[in-house]
């Protein structure tokens, strides 16, 4: 089974990062009269054979503290400078963690602890008596909002309805 045919830029179009039509010559070459310079590019080597860049330099106490650059010498010029000679050391870094799930844990379970302790839930022998649903809902009519008072009749059959519902 073959292998689709990967779509890569030409050289110029990828060195002028625009997009490319993948043709050979691909217009803009053509438009720019360099057709002869449109070929596919080089891809990027394997990352075995790649270059890794070097580590960053360490930098001593002193320099880390004041967030400057540190020399790879020890001690360090700014150190000698500065007179502290003795304390130009490397100190070992500790590796970064990231602990935010169990940071955000506790903080989680207090909240819950205090909406628990505001907010209790009505007795449930208090729920199940019908006497008590009813002293719930107050069907006494209303202000209108739009002035007035509401007389008796505009009592909503929804409310007649929870009503019939908590007293049976």
């Amino acid at each position: 089974m073959c292998r689709p045919r990967v779509r890569v830029a030409c050289a110029l179009c990828a060195a002028s990062k625009v997009r490319c039509d993948y043709e050979r010559p691909c217009f803009r070459c053509i438009s720019r009269c360099t057709p002869d310079q449109c070929v596919d590019r080089l891809h990027a080597p394997a990352a075995a054979t790649r270059k890794r860049r070097p580590n960053a330099v360490k930098a001593c106490a002193p320099c880390h503290d004041a967030k400057v650059a540190c020399a790879n010498e020890r001690p360090c010029p700014r150190c000698v400078r500065l007179g502290q000679v003795d304390d130009c050391v490397i100190v070992p870094r500790l590796p970064h963690h990231h602990h935010h799930e169990e940071a955000a844990t506790p903080n989680v379970n207090e909240f819950e602890d205090m909406i628990l302790n505001e907010f209790t839930l009505p007795d449930p022998s208090f729920i199940a008596s019908p006497e008590s649903n009813a002293s719930l809902i107050d069907l006494t009519p209303l202000s209108s909002p739009f002035g007035g008072d509401m007389d008796s009749d505009s009592t909503s059959d929804s409310a007649r309805w929870i009503r019939d519902i908590l007293i049976d």
